[in-house]
C-alpha cells in the first residue's frame, strides 16, 4: 500500500506535463491493475456469481411488481 501511494504521488509530480503523467499513469495501470487480474482469477468467478444472483434477484422483483400492478387494477 504504501509503495503505491509512493507511486501515485511521483506520477502527480508529472500533472504539468501531460505526455509524462500519461506514461506514468499507464506505467501503474500495467504495474497494479493487470497484475491484480492475474492474482485475482477466483475472485472474479465469485463476482461473476454474485452478479448473476443479483441479477436474477432483480428480474424476479420487476415480475412481482408487474404481477402486484396487475392484481391491483
Amino acid at each position: 500500500m504504501k509503495q503505491f501511494k509512493e507511486d501515485c504521488f511521483e506520477a502527480m509530480q508529472h500533472i504539468p506535463n501531460y505526455k509524462k503523467l500519461k506514461k506514468k499513469v499507464v506505467e501503474l495501470y500495467k504495474k497494479y491493475v493487470l497484475q491484480e487480474k492475474i492474482y485475482d482469477k477466483e475472485g472474479k468467478r465469485d463476482k461473476s456469481q454474485k452478479r448473476q444472483y443479483l441479477e436474477s434477484m432483480v428480474q424476479y422483483g420487476r415480475a412481482q411488481v408487474t404481477t402486484n400492478q396487475d392484481e391491483h387494477k
